[in-house]
């Protein structure tokens, strides 16, 4: 993971620890080693992100801990139309509880959204441009409505992230 990230994520761990709202907020958990083996080189960013923060809650996007993550993965049984979908994808979250899907073949992650079946999707590039681009900056508020009202997206930027 870039340093870029680490130290959003240390800086945003610290607020929400000291904010006497942070657990409504958000909140990130401690990292997680994770046996490398279990995942490809396409979701390396993903690992790297569990040994930081072993799942987060990041205003109305969840990433799943590695223990849940690793338990759910029945779900991908209703995309529609994918062949062989446990082999290509691994389910990582949740935004307003539509999935996130992170695609194991080229790292890539997936919003899929409007109900079963799981059909219509949108991709936000790698885990890490994700994380960058919608989690911790300002296209968060393409993908949750009224976002500035928010309070994930305020702490955003009151602490000059966005």
């Amino acid at each position: 993971m870039n340093d870029t990230l680490k130290t959003i994520i240390e800086k945003m761990r610290a607020a929400l620890e000291s904010d006497p709202d942070g657990l409504i907020i958000g909140k990130f958990r401690s990292g997680k080693e994770i046996d490398s083996s279990i995942f490809k080189d396409a979701t390396k960013e993903y690992a790297d992100f569990l040994a930081i923060s072993n799942g987060a809650r990041c205003g109305s996007i969840d990433l799943f801990p590695f223990e849940i993550m690793s338990e759910s993965q029945s779900f991908l049984d209703l995309l529609e139309n994918l062949e062989d979908a446990q082999e290509q994808w691994i389910y990582i979250g949740q935004v307003l509880y539509d999935p996130i899907i992170i695609n194991k073949i080229n790292g890539f992650v997936y919003h899929f959204y409007e109900g079963l079946p799981l059909e219509k999707r949108e991709c936000y590039g790698t885990f890490e441009e994700f994380l960058i681009n919608y989690v911790f900056g300002k296209r968060y508020s393409e993908i949750i409505p009224d976002a500035n009202n928010d309070e994930w997206y305020q702490l955003l930027k009151r602490l000059q992230i966005i």
